[in-house]
C-alpha cells in the first residue's frame, strides 16, 4: 500500500540535534481512581512564572477528547516512554524527558515545572485541555506561531506501541521492530503528526498527507493514553452555595482557581447524579410572591414534599456510593461521607471509625480534602476507564504535613501499577531518596527558558541549578538521617550511578534468596572524599562503626580510597570495598559489575544514531566506561555530562524487568560475595 508521507523538515529535527540528550496515612487500591482537572495557564511564555493568567474554556465532563469520535476502533494501549516540550510558554526546548512509572519534576518556584506538565496534558486530555494562544504560545515567537500555528508543534512524545505496532506493520510495510516505537507530535492548530524513530526515512505522517495516512494517524491517536491533570486549586469546600455554582458552570471567563474549583464541582454533581439547578429546584418551597397571600394547597404541599424526599434519597445514595468506593481505595481509615442540601446550600459531612461524630469536610484535614477532590475528579472524568491513563499532578500534597508528604510515595507506587504518574514538587519530602532515578531537575537556563536534566548533582558552575539540586540533597540527607533512626544500613558510594547499580543488584539478589539482609541497605552517593568523610561521620554517630564504603577503582576512586585510609578510615580500612575485587580485571568501575554484553545492549538501545553498534567493538575483560567513551569519540558522538546516570537508570530498568535469570552464575556469585560482605557486621 502507498502512504503519502511528509518529508522530515530540517526545522523539525534541528532542535533534536541541539538538545543535550498524610492527617493522611493512606494506601490506595487501584480499582477506583479518577482523572484530573484543568491546569493553570501561565502569564509569560518567556518568563518562568507559573502563575496562570487565563483558564482554558471548560469542557463538559463527558466531552470527547481528541480522536474520540473514532469509536469503532480497537484500542491498543500505548505506553509513554519519554517526551519533549518545545515552544510552549517558558519552554523553548526541554530536551528529552525520560518517563518512569513515577516521575518527579523538581525545581524551585517559577522554574517552569507546570509548563512541562500542561503541554503533555494537552497532547490527549481526558477532559478540557484546549490550546489557549494568549497563554500557551511562546512570547518570543508569538507572531510567527499566531501566523502559522500548523507549523509549530509544542509536544513530542514517544510511546511503546505494543500490539498497535503489529497492526501498523501491514499498513506501512515496515517491520515489527520499526513499528514498536511511535513518536506523536501535536501542533498549535490542534493537528497531530506521527513518526517512527526506528524508521526515520518514513518522515512525518499527518492527516493531510492523504486518506490512508489519515487512517494511520487516527488509529494511533485513538490509542493514545488519556492525560489527566490535577492541581490543588480544585480542592472541594465543605459548603457550596448552589446559585453561584450554577452561574460559574456556565461561565467561560473564570480565573484559573475559580475554573479549577468549578471543574471539581461539576465532577462532584455528576457523581451525585444531579445538576446543581436540579438540586435547587427539588428543594424549593411554595413560592410566596408579592401581593400573594394564599396558602399552598394539599397537592402543592405533597408535590414539594415528594421533591424534597427525592432529593434526599438521591443525596443519601450518592453519599453511600462515595463511602463504599473511597473505602476500597483509601485503606488507612473507614470514612463515611454524607451529602446534604439545605435550601441554596450544599454541604459535605465526614465521619470515620475513630471520630464517629460528623463534621464538615472543611474541618477535616486539608490532606483529606485533597485526596477526596482528586479521587472524584479521576473517577468521574475517566469514566471508569482509568487504566493506562497518565496522571499529571501539579505540586500534590502541598498542604500535607511533611511526614504525610513522604507517605505519598506509597500512594504513588500503588497507583503506578496501572497509571503512570508525573508530578512536580519543590519539597524534599516529596522526593523519594530510594528512587532518585525518578527525579528530573527543572531549572531556568541562561537565556531565561526552562531546562530539564536527569543529572541530580549540584553543579557549581551553574548556580541556576542550585535550587533543584538542594531539594535532592535535602531529600538524601533526610533519608540518611531517617535510616539512622529506623535501623537501615547505609553503604556510602561515590556517585548516583553507583547507587543505581548497587540498588539493582541488591534487589535481584534478595528476590533470588541469595542474600537476606537484616536491615535495609541504603546507598547514599557522596562524591569527593571529603564528602564521604562528612556523610560517614554523620551516619556513624559517636558509638557506631563507620559505614562501609564501595568505591570504583578508576583514578578518582583510588584517590578517595587512599585519602580515606590515611585519615578517617585509617583504623577501619576493611570497611572500604573496591570494585576490582568483584570483577575479573583492574581499573574497574561499578558499571563493570554488570556483564559487558548486557551493558552493551543497553548502550545500543540508548544511542541508536551511530554507524557502528557498541556491541560490535566491545572487548570483554576491560573497563567498559573507557570503551564507551572511545566508541563515542569514534562515532562523533558527544556524551552528555550525565550520560553515566542515564545509562545506569536504563540498566536498572532492564535488569529488574528481565530478572536475575538474565545473568550468568559467575556474575551472580561475585555479586553475592560483595553483598554478603557488606551485610556482615
Amino acid at each position: 500500500m502507498t502512504i503519502h508521507i511528509l518529508p522530515v523538515k530540517e526545522k523539525d529535527t534541528d532542535f533534536m540535534n541541539k538538545q543535550p540528550l498524610q492527617d493522611m496515612l493512606l494506601l490506595p487500591r487501584i480499582s477506583d481512581i479518577p482523572e484530573i482537572p484543568e491546569p493553570q495557564d501561565h502569564a509569560e511564555a518567556t518568563s518562568n512564572s507559573e502563575s496562570p493568567v487565563e483558564s482554558p474554556v471548560d469542557s463538559p465532563v463527558d466531552a470527547p477528547a481528541p480522536g474520540e469520535a473514532i469509536d469503532d476502533r480497537i484500542i491498543h494501549p500505548m505506553h509513554l516512554t519519554r517526551f519533549l516540550v518545545t515552544n510552549f510558554r517558558s519552554v523553548e526546548n526541554s530536551g528529552w524527558i525520560e518517563v518512569d512509572s513515577v516521575t518527579a519534576l523538581i525545581g524551585v518556584n517559577e522554574s517552569g515545572k507546570t509548563n512541562l506538565l500542561v503541554p503533555l496534558w494537552k497532547l490527549n486530555p481526558a477532559v478540557g485541555g484546549e490550546i489557549v494562544p494568549a497563554s500557551d504560545y511562546p512570547k518570543k515567537q508569538f507572531g510567527p506561531v499566531r501566523q502559522a500555528p500548523e507549523s509549530f508543534h509544542f509536544i513530542t512524545a514517544e510511546f511503546e506501541a505494543g500490539e498497535l505496532g503489529e497492526e501498523l506493520c501491514g499498513k506501512l510495510e515496515i517491520s515489527s521492530e520499526e513499528a514498536s516505537l511511535i513518536a506523536v507530535k501535536r501542533y498549535f492548530n490542534g493537528d497531530y503528526s506521527i513518526s517512527f524513530p526506528r524508521r526515520e526515512e518514513l518522515g512525518e505522517i499527518r492527516r493531510s498527507s492523504g486518506e490512508e495516512a489519515e487512517d494511520v494517524v487516527d488509529t494511533v491517536i485513538h490509542s493514545l493514553p488519556k492525560f489527566v491533570y490535577y492541581s490543588e486549586f480544585g480542592n472541594l469546600d465543605s459548603e457550596i452555595y448552589l446559585p453561584h455554582v450554577v452561574q460559574n458552570l456556565q461561565r467561560t471567563d473564570l480565573g484559573p482557581r475559580e475554573a479549577a474549583k468549578s471543574r471539581t464541582l461539576r465532577v462532584l454533581f455528576k457523581f451525585v447524579g444531579l445538576e446543581p439547578g436540579e438540586i435547587l429546584e427539588l428543594g424549593r418551597d411554595f413560592p410566596r410572591r408579592k401581593g400573594r397571600r394564599r396558602e399552598p394547597t394539599v397537592e402543592e404541599i405533597r408535590e414539594i414534599a415528594m421533591k424534597k424526599r427525592e432529593r434526599s434519597i438521591l443525596l443519601q445514595s450518592a453519599g453511600g456510593l462515595l463511602t463504599e468506593k473511597f473505602r476500597n481505595w483509601w485503606k488507612q481509615g473507614d470514612y463515611k461521607f454524607r451529602f446534604e442540601a439545605d435550601g441554596s446550600h450544599f454541604r459535605i459531612w465526614v465521619s470515620d471509625d475513630r471520630r464517629p461524630e460528623e463534621v464538615e469536610l472543611e474541618s477535616r484535614s486539608t490532606g483529606l480534602q485533597w485526596f477526596l477532590s482528586f479521587y472524584l475528579v479521576f473517577l468521574v472524568e475517566s469514566g471508569g476507564e482509568h487504566q493506562n491513563a497518565v496522571l499529571l499532578l501539579d505540586e500534590p500534597g502541598l498542604s500535607l504535613h511533611p511526614l504525610a508528604q513522604r507517605n505519598l510515595f506509597a500512594f504513588f507506587d500503588s497507583l503506578a501499577k496501572v497509571n503512570k504518574i508525573l508530578y512536580t514538587t519543590h519539597s524534599p519530602f516529596l522526593l523519594d531518596a530510594e528512587h532518585l532515578g525518578r527525579a528530573r531537575k527543572v531549572y531556568v537556563s541562561a537565556n531565561g527558558t526552562t531546562q530539564v536534566t536527569s543529572d541530580l548533582r549540584s553543579v557549581e558552575k551553574d548556580v541556576r541549578q542550585a535550587g533543584a539540586a538542594y531539594v535532592v540533597h535535602s531529600a538524601l540527607n533526610l533519608n540518611i538521617a531517617e535510616s539512622m533512626v529506623t535501623g537501615c544500613q547505609p553503604v556510602v558510594v561515590q556517585r548516583v550511578s553507583d547507587q543505581y547499580y548497587l540498588s539493582t543488584i541488591k534487589t535481584l539478589l534478595i528476590g533470588a534468596n541469595k542474600i537476606a539482609p537484616k536491615r535495609e541497605l541504603l546507598f547514599p552517593p557522596a562524591g569527593a572524599s571529603k564528602t564521604v568523610g562528612v556523610i560517614a561521620s554523620i551516619i556513624s554517630g559517636r558509638d557506631e562503626p563507620l559505614p562501609k564504603v564501595v568505591l570504583r577503582d578508576d583514578e578518582a576512586g583510588k584517590q578517595i580510597n587512599a585519602e580515606l585510609k590515611s585519615d578517617l578510615y585509617s583504623d577501619a580500612q576493611e570497611r572500604i570495598f573496591s570494585t576490582d575485587n568483584y570483577v575479573l580485571f583492574s581499573n574497574s568501575t561499578t558499571e563493570d559489575l554488570i556483564p559487558a554484553p548486557f551493558f552493551a545492549q543497553v548502550i545500543d538501545r540508548w544511542e541508536r544514531n551511530t554507524d557502528t553498534a557498541f556491541a560490535d567493538v566491545l572487548v570483554n575483560g576491560k573497563p567498559v566506561v573507557a570503551q564507551v567513551q572511545a566508541w563515542a569519540e569514534a562515532q562523533d558522538l558527544v556524551l552528555r555530562d550525565e550520560w553515566r546516570v542515564e545509562v545506569a537508570k536504563r540498566v536498572k530498568e532492564q535488569a529488574l524487568k528481565k530478572g536475575i535469570g538474565a545473568f550468568d552464575a559467575g556474575t551472580i556469585a561475585r555479586w553475592a560475595k560483595l553483598f554478603q560482605e557488606l551485610i556482615r557486621n
